[in-house]
């Protein structure tokens, strides 16, 4: 997730363009002594970029380290160099960049609907630092068999997917081969689906997605001692860490409560 580029430039050489990657582009459009840097995002994502200036015999407009929050399919300017017209210059800087917005702030009021069908129910088997493979981590285990019908908690778009994996294991060792569906809410917050089934993913890059709405099935693909939906809601952090959140569900109307392991719950809404 988490990706570092590094360019070296004098004020000798002059570039209009630098492309790091097919997602996020720095763009440079040069005229005489100033150079203004633009960020494009080619994705259906929000991303967080950073920038850090290093060198002599330049001024920028904002300060280093700058941060650039990126909507998606979009471009922004992001800071403007201009050098000195009686010294030498030299400068370099460095790109990080992550998935989503580093400071999004999620909306605590939100309820979350179960993420299966109406009038069925399931069982917790891993909630919140669970001790097996949730040590420190707000994310939920939903006992299901595979190809279970997984519905969407939350209104968002589809900006990552992972659906061609057919390997599991109880183990860390298969830790990133689980398919998984990623939906962007609007308050900037990401809620994942994992361990879905081989070509369990049934919506694409970039879908709008409503509550309740159909997007995959369950599997037992990835990190998984046994068929089941890991589902959590997070916030990236710049170097790439998820900072999951814990989420209220809707079980009854008007009635949101924090899932507890061993319980089974009801969709009814």
């Amino acid at each position: 997730m988490k990706k570092y580029i590094l360019l070296l430039v004098c004020i000798f050489i002059f570039g209009n363009l630098f492309a790091q990657n097919k997602d996020v582009e720095i763009i440079k459009k040069q005229n005489k002594n100033v150079i203004v840097f633009y960020v494009k995002n080619n994705t259906h994502a929000t991303q967080s970029l950073q920038l850090t200036f290093d060198g002599y015999g330049y001024t920028l407009d904002k300060e280093s380290p700058l941060l650039l929050i990126i909507p998606p399919k979009k471009q922004i300017e992001g800071v403007t160099l201009t050098f000195s017209k009686t010294e030498k210059s030299k400068y370099s800087y460095k790109s990080t960049y992550t998935l989503g917005n580093i400071n999004a702030v999620h909306d605590t009021e939100y309820a979350y609907t179960l993420p299966y069908k109406k009038g069925t129910s399931h069982q917790i088997m891993q909630g919140y630092d669970g001790s097996f493979s949730h040590k420190g981590k707000k994310a939920i285990d939903f006992n299901m068999p595979v190809n279970t019908p997984i519905y969407a908690t939350r209104d968002g778009v589809v900006i990552k997917i992972k659906k061609n994996s057919k390997k599991g294991c109880p183990t860390v060792d298969c830790i990133d081969d689980g398919n998984l569906i990623m939906i962007e809410h609007v308050d900037g917050s990401i809620g994942e689906y994992v361990h879905l089934r081989y070509r369990g993913v049934t919506v694409k890059l970039g879908d709008k997605i409503k509550r309740g709405q159909k997007i995959g099935y369950s599997g037992n693909t990835g990190f998984s001692s046994a068929p089941h939906l890991h589902f959590q809601v997070f916030i990236y952090a710049l170097n790439g860490d998820k900072k999951t959140i814990t989420t209220m569900f809707e079980i009854e109307k008007d009635k949101s409560i924090i899932l507890k392991k061993g319980d089974n719950y009801k969709r009814i809404l």
